[in-house]
This record gives structure tokens, sequence and C-alpha cells, in this order.
């Protein structure tokens, strides 16, 4: 579970994927992520964000969405990789790809809880 109490935004998750390792199985073409799970407010709805880190650290928001106030949730697909990710600034050399789920109170209020939220890829291969 994932505690967003702020304005500030907070890294809630994530993962990495080694791109460089697992290229020959991967379509290289266009990536979309997604992301769900749960979200229970008490007051303020929270922002989620999805953004690709690069390797120096710094992070790319590639999409966001407000949550619903309670219940299950939902939010992408939103470009990682391909011609719809690098004019978001997504570059296309790195050997590791990281992807965080990002959180933020919209308003000053109480805190949310998230939880088992997961984030998926869908890889869509060139038609050739």
């Amino acid at each position: 579970m994932a505690v967003v109490s702020t304005t500030t935004t907070t890294i809630l998750g994530g993962f990495t994927l080694p791109l460089a390792t697992l290229r020959d199985l991967l379509p290289d073409d266009r990536w979309a992520i997604y992301a769900a799970g749960m979200v229970t407010t008490a007051g303020t709805l929270v922002k989620a964000t999805i953004s690709y880190q690069l390797d120096g650290g710094s992070l790319i928001p590639v999409g966001s969405a407000t949550l619903p106030a309670s219940g299950k949730a939902e939010i992408g697909p939103f470009p990682v990789r391909g011609p719809f990710a690098t004019p978001l600034g997504v570059p296309t050399g790195e050997n590791i790809i990281a992807i965080v789920l990002q959180g933020e109170l919209v308003a000053a209020g109480n805190a949310a809880d998230l939880r088992r939220w997961t984030m998926w890829l869908r890889m869509t291969p060139r038609r050739t």
C-alpha cells in the first residue's frame, strides 16, 4: 500500500526492464503503459502520473489522470517507447527502461491510500 498525503509528487512504485539483454525478444516500435489498482480517499482526489526515468535519475512525465474518490481505477495508455514517446523527451538509446508510478493530492486535504497497483506494457510490433 502507498499513502499519498501531500500535493508534492511522491514515487509509489515502478519497474525496470533490461532492454539490452532482452532486445531480441521484444518489439521495438510502439510501447504503451497502463496502470490499475484501488484508491481510497477521505477527501481530496489523487492525481496519478506515469513517468520515464532517465539514466541520470530525472523523470519525464508521459501521462497522468485524476483518480476517482474511491474504488478501482485505471490510467493509460501512455507512450513510453516509439514515435509517440520520442516527442515527449523519452530517449531511444538507454539500455535499461525504467518506468515510475507517482501520486499527489490534487489539493491539500486528507491522505489517500493506493493499494495493489499494477503496471503493464503493451508492445506493438511493426507491421512489415
